[in-house]
């Protein structure tokens, strides 16, 4: 093979190594997560009292030392589990085949997803 290609190779294999140590480098240097991470919402439904409520990230981080889902506000029993809120109706919506929202929310029949 001519010297241009050898060149042209390593040139290509030292910015591939480059660019892998940068985004190596921003992962590790942001030191945890970011505001807006911290911000997201998870809804929650208790199948107790049928009580709909979200709590952020930064909330569920505090309580990870419990090892499941937080205690419903309203009851205060451990029987909540993550599921969708609907936009329309405000009620659970149980995600379907691998966390999806399903198509159309059960309750009020209103499109959810294409």
């Amino acid at each position: 093979m001519s010297d241009t290609g050898n060149k042209l190779k390593l040139a290509v294999v030292c910015v591939a190594l480059a660019g892998a140590g940068f985004f190596v480098w921003n992962y590790f240097h942001k030191g945890g997560m970011d505001a807006e991470t911290l911000g997201a919402v998870a809804t929650f439904d208790c199948s107790t009292c049928d009580k709909v409520f979200t709590k952020t990230q930064k909330e569920l981080i505090a309580l990870k030392d419990r090892g499941s889902n937080p205690p419903c506000p309203i009851c205060g029993k451990d029987t909540t589990r993550e599921v969708f809120a609907c936009p329309f109706c405000g009620k659970a919506v149980d995600p379907v085949g691998h966390g999806r929202m399903p198509k159309t929310c059960p309750r009020c029949n209103h499109v959810l997803s294409e």
